[in-house]
């Protein structure tokens, strides 16, 4: 899902979730097993501009729906701090060092089954467990 404009935020009460805006880059993550391949919203393999995500591991294959960031000083999201990874497709040890990321993690699309028809709800119970 993208995120869509609205003229005010939906509340909660009817229904709705609202979830903090990461300003990263959207990657799905697939892990069959034995190794992790990362593909953009586009589709493209992104798997070596992201090498510290290879050595994800989990109970069984999944796939997981989120965003790669890269935080400032202040742990606050930054997407001018995140460009210098983007679009790198073996980045340096000096970009690993200087530019580190983190996955976050806000859907689950697989686990053993598709999940793809469950309600969000119950994906989003699933993968908080």
């Amino acid at each position: 899902m993208l995120a869509t404009p609205w003229a005010a935020p939906p509340v909660e009460a009817d229904g709705w979730v609202h979830e903090v805006k990461w300003d990263g880059v959207r990657i799905i993550l697939e892990w069959d097993g034995e190794a992790v391949r990362l593909r953009s919203r586009r589709g493209l393999d992104a798997t070596t501009t992201y090498p510290e995500l290879k050595n994800a591991a989990f109970d069984e294959p999944c796939v997981l729906d989120g965003e790669v960031v890269s935080l400032d000083g202040a742990d606050r999201p930054s997407f001018e701090r995140l460009q210098a990874r983007m679009n790198v497709s073996s980045p340096s040890e000096e970009a690993l060092a200087s530019v580190p990321i983190a996955f976050v993690v806000f859907d689950l699309l697989f686990s053993g089954e598709s999940l793809i028809g469950m309600p969000w709800h119950e994906r989003r119970a699933r993968l908080e467990s």
